[in-house]
């Protein structure tokens, strides 16, 4: 019989022996060399859609809209309907353009110029107006209004035809922050008296014309929410619900930063430490539940840190930060978490529950089994 004298290690027992050495010592870098979309918990992803940005120098490139999808591309504004065939194209001059539609018009609003223009779904112009100067906030659209905030907090009201009918210099110097809501305006402006920074929010009807104000002592006021006839409003550490006489209800503080608020039927709300906090024992994440008398209901452990943006849609409250997107439920169950290849900007959600994130190359659209 015959015997094999082994010179050397065997190149295939090498090979094992690194693979084991990695993953003992570096077993997380292995898991994403594989598969760095990793994914879990109990729903499932499927990629629809994915649409290419072209332009990488602005904010966003790619706009949503009812019946397909502005391409910002360059110096030209690209319609693609719901095929995503390309219908047509528009030239641009401004650098700063926002677009937004409603029914059957498509706005298109230069931020630096201040030209506006109203067009329909084949391409035709129907109402434009020009240099209104810088707009710092879009108000308020439909098919027969627009409402402009210009740098100059000058509130500007058009008509359906692009006529302006009421312009109204708001007089404030610090404003935070101006919605609309059941056809009146709401401004939080900041306010110094007394050696103390205060917010005072004012109240305007349809007409601009001024009904009330309320002012929120020792407090720097962020946003403002609304659902039914109350309003929540949030400063650092604290919320306060509002009624319709300008009555403040109740008011909650939390231990930790608010950095999201979704105001519904519930109240959830993301807190975290300090964004300087370096040690991470001392790190603290948390989603809070409220009921609508401002009693906490639930809390958990966030499942992702640094959240940017909540959106609660059917039952589900869809959470992202600049790299994760997770899913909740009710019952604060994780349904699905995965960190994203590329970064996200922003997330939407349609009325078929499939969601849209809106990353630094592409506009992606998912669905969720459950």
């Amino acid at each position: 019989m015959y015997k094999v004298k082994n010179n050397g290690y065997n190149p295939l027992s090498l090979i094992f022996l690194v693979l084991i050495l990695l993953f003992v010592f570096n077993t997380e870098y292995v898991i994403k060399a594989i598969q760095p979309n990793l994914s879990f918990g109990k729903a499932k992803m499927s990629e629809v859609t994915r649409i290419r940005k072209d332009n990488f120098d602005k904010d966003q490139s790619v706009f949503l809209i009812d019946n397909g999808l502005i391409q910002i591309s360059g110096d030209k504004m690209i319609y693609i309907d719901e095929e995503l065939n390309k219908k047509w194209s528009k030239n641009l001059n401004g650098t700063d353009v926002k677009i937004l539609n409603n029914g059957a018009f498509i706005y298109i609003i230069d931020c630096s110029l201040g030209d506006i223009f109203k067009i329909d779904y084949k391409g035709n112009i129907i109402a434009n107006a020009f240099s209104y100067g810088q707009i710092r906030k879009i108000i308020d659209y439909n098919d027969q209004a627009l409402v402009l905030l210009t740098k100059k907090n000058h509130l500007i009201a058009f008509n359906e035809s692009l006529d302006k009918i009421k312009e109204e210099d708001l007089n404030l110097s610090h404003i935070l922050d101006i919605k609309k809501w059941k056809k009146q305006y709401y401004i939080l402006n900041i306010e110094y008296k007394n050696k103390t920074y205060f917010t005072r929010m004012v109240n305007l009807d349809d007409s601009f014309a001024f009904l009330s104000n309320l002012n929120i002592n020792d407090e720097i006021i962020h946003n403002i929410y609304f659902y039914g006839d109350q309003r929540l409003i949030q400063s650092n550490k604290k919320m306060f619900l509002i009624d319709l006489n300008d009555e403040i209800l109740w008011s909650v503080e939390t231990d930790y930063f608010i950095h999201e608020v979704v105001f519904k039927d519930r109240i959830y709300v993301y807190t975290s430490t300090d964004k300087d906090v370096i040690d991470e024992e001392q790190e603290m994440d948390q989603i809070l539940v409220y009921d609508r008398n401002g009693i906490k209901i639930d809390e958990m452990s966030s499942p992702i840190k640094n959240v940017e943006k909540m959106i609660k849609y059917n039952e589900k409250l869809y959470v992202v930060n600049d790299k994760e997107l997770c899913i909740i439920d009710n019952n604060l169950e994780v349904l699905f978490i995965r960190e994203m290849i590329e970064n996200i900007f922003d997330i939407r959600v349609l009325p078929n529950e499939r969601v849209i994130l809106d990353t630094e190359e592409n506009l992606v659209i998912y669905e969720f089994k459950y």
